[in-house]
């Protein structure tokens, strides 16, 4: 507790129950803080010493406070004098809060701490082997310019805990790895409220932010936009890094947004076994009743999120990913090896309904799109990589040709997902597939209790699911409590000279049937019918169950196969009716959902 008494008086935070109310402007701008903040951090004591220029200042070098305070000190900055003698060296545990408008004045705002486009403006690094637990508030760094080394706002180095509050990055200039901030070898980075990280580059990686081999967490109100890398990681280049987000809409149009990279991950690029955690259902650092946002970030490939190496890890909740653009391949994400989870937390309260009659959820992947012609793909799976969709909208994206969906020796599952109104433009004069399987190596693919429909442009061999097996390639699919609506189009294309099959087959209703069970292992299929599943108005975009539908009510879970559908459908809603003997509906909607009453929707 003192240590949270020590921070509160550091930013102006006041304690409201169990929360920290910080206000870190004199104008207000209050957000809610858990405790857990103050508790990664030790203690920090002291009394303030002034660095400014008037005459009730202790300092007027930043450098000499820093140096010669007590460890634990801390340092308010007055705007009584210009702070561009970078670079900075924080070596030992003090804090720097500014924003006062003289020394022992009164907090009125923030304070700039200039590099001139000469060198970093502060640096974060030991002289022995202690380590350093430092807060950064209310400042504003800019004009930092690293030749070497990176980090040209921020130079993070060594196991050290840095708590950034209230700040703005802007303007800063790396000819290596991370334009605004770089942190390594086992540093622990925060931020949190207020933050905003705009207009940095990077001559290699990480245009923002490069992470490697530490940590970093990035809290519902910190905005990383507008940056860019020659490299990889237009906002964020993470090797080894176990990384927190949870910034999104909710946050005054916060989050990761309009970064781009001449190479690939125009949002972030992740490799070297990072731990991705992009969360916007935490009650800790994000806003619940709001999606995280990658928005608006481009690339020449994965220009939201590019995932490399077989120990690399990312888990997606509640994230809406929009507007992305890439130059070529894959225009939201492209996992190489690695692994990736996006799913809906149906028990948080957030919901996200973009027009009346659309699905509710907060895991969308909408309006992406590629630029030019070629192979184009909006997720792209390949190397033994993993992808699985929870819950997911998956609509109104933008290719040349290729698939909505590639795999290529990749493993493929969906559930409880909406896959609509995307387009293959053709440019290029060949035809695409809303999931492709394709390559020398063989892919598996499992889509389960989602609706599939409305695909607009040509398809490879009229077919919704293009299966190309190369010489010696295996390609698989299962296909169960699906809704298929694409009239006039074959299920599945079997091409190719090696083998491709239909492992399980439950619960199907498509317009045409035939080339699913033409491939079907022996005693894979049950419930497979050709039949319009009369959807209410997929023309606008309404891909629900209409009350005369003969997808209602038209699966049960027991059986020669066993089912086991999804307990909610990709609103949320219960799934299955006790008093039918057939009680699930197919597709993504479970109709009699809607009337079900829960607290979230009034």
């Amino acid at each position: 507790m003192r240590l949270i008494r020590n921070l509160m008086h550091a930013v102006g935070w006041t304690l409201t129950g169990a929360m920290l109310s910080v206000g870190v402007l004199a104008a207000g701008n209050d957000a809610a803080l858990s405790p857990e903040l103050a508790e990664r951090f030790a203690k920090l004591s002291g009394s303030p010493v002034y660095v400014g220029g008037d005459g009730n200042c202790d300092y007027t070098s930043l450098n000499d406070a820093i140096s010669n305070v007590p460890a634990g000190s801390e340092i308010r900055l007055a705007n009584t004098k210009t702070y561009n003698n970078a670079p900075y060296f924080m070596t030992r545990s003090v804090n720097l809060i500014g924003g006062y408008d003289q020394c022992k004045g009164n907090r009125t705002g923030r304070t700039q701490l200039q590099g001139g486009l000469q060198s970093r403006v502060l640096a974060i690094e030991s002289l022995g082997n202690n380590q350093i637990s430092t807060i950064l508030a209310n400042l504003e760094i800019g004009t930092g310019s690293a030749s070497s080394n990176g980090g040209a706002g921020i130079g993070i180095s060594g196991e050290h805990e840095v708590l950034m509050v209230n700040f703005l990055m802007g303007f800063n200039f790396a000819d290596d790895d991370g334009g605004a901030i770089r942190v390594l070898g086992g540093a622990e980075l925060w931020l949190a409220i207020n933050g905003e990280i705009a207009v940095n580059s990077a001559g290699g990686n990480g245009g923002a932010i490069s992470c490697e081999d530490s940590s970093i967490r990035i809290d519902q109100d910190v905005t990383i936009r507008g940056n860019s890398a020659d490299g990889n990681g237009g906002g964020i280049y993470a090797d080894n890094c176990a990384l927190k987000f949870g910034a999104g809409f909710g946050s005054d149009n916060a989050g990761l947004r309009d970064n781009s990279a001449d190479g690939n991950g125009g949002g972030i690029y992740a490799r070297g076994g990072s731990q991705l955690e992009i969360n916007g259902a935490s009650p800790f650092f994000s806003d619940e009743i709001s999606p995280v946002a990658i928005s608006g970030n481009k690339a020449a490939s994965g220009a939201a999120l590019y995932l490399f190496g077989p120990t690399t890890e990312a888990t997606l909740t509640n994230t809406v990913i929009v507007d992305n653009e890439a130059d070529s391949g894959t225009a939201a994400l492209l996992v190489n090896g690695s692994s990736l989870v996006m799913e809906y937390d149906p028990d948080s309260n957030c919901t996200r309904q973009r027009f009346a009659g659309g699905s509710r959820t907060c895991s969308q992947i909408v309006a992406n799109r590629t630029n030019g012609t070629g192979i184009h793909s909006i997720v792209n799976v390949f190397n033994n990589g993993s992808v699985t969709l929870r819950g997911t909208d998956v609509s109104e994206n933008s290719i040349d040709r290729g698939g909505i969906f590639i795999l290529s020796n990749g493993t493929l599952n969906i559930e409880n997902s909406l896959i609509a109104d995307n387009i293959s433009r053709g440019d290029s004069g060949t035809n695409s597939a809303v999931i492709r399987l394709s390559g020398l190596a063989g892919s598996t693919a499992s889509v389960r209790w989602s609706t599939l429909s409305n695909h607009q442009g040509p398809l490879v061999g009229n077919s919704i699911i293009d299966m190309f097996a190369g010489t010696s390639a295996s390609n698989s699919i299962g296909l169960q409590g699906l809704v298929l609506h694409q009239p006039g189009a074959n299920v599945i294309g079997d091409r190719g000279t090696g083998s491709n099959e239909v492992f399980r087959a439950a619960c199907v209703i498509a317009e045409e049937v035939e080339s699913i069970t033409s491939i079907a292992l022996p005693g894979s299929i049950t419930n497979v019918r050709a039949a319009n599943p009369r959807l209410e108005d997929p023309d606008n975009g309404v891909y629900r169950l209409s009350a005369n539908s003969s997808a209602i009510n038209d699966c049960f879970q027991d059986g020669s196969i066993g089912l086991f559908p999804p307990q909610r459908d990709m609103d949320g809603f219960l799934r299955g009716q006790s008093a039918s003997s057939t009680p699930y509906d197919l597709g993504a909607f479970e109709r009699a959902g809607e009337m079900i009453f829960r607290d979230r929707f009034q």
